[in-house]
């Protein structure tokens, strides 16, 4: 992401699982806490920002596999995004 002159660098690590509603064809809503760090970097410096959160994704697709095991709860298994606000 980019403002100006700035651009920021957003990352999240999936640590546990909060809550996870599979919806199978309808989507999915998933929260989980992690990690997250936010780099900022301009013309003149960079910061880094670290800290624990809870996050919330929603997912507008299905989530049944081809073998129909549906989501999975895990860190190789989150539905993928094209952003997140």
């Amino acid at each position: 992401m980019a403002d100006g002159s700035h651009t920021y660098d957003i990352a999240f690590q999936h640590e546990q699982d909060a809550f996870l509603l599979d919806f199978g064809t309808a989507g999915a809503y998933h929260r989980f806490m992690g990690a997250v760090s936010v780099r900022r970097s301009g013309p003149d410096h960079t910061e880094t920002l670290r800290a624990r959160t809870l996050w919330e994704l929603l997912h507008f697709a299905p989530t049944t596999s081809a073998d129909g095991s549906g989501l999975r709860s895990s860190p190789d298994h989150i539905p993928p995004v094209g952003h997140q606000a």
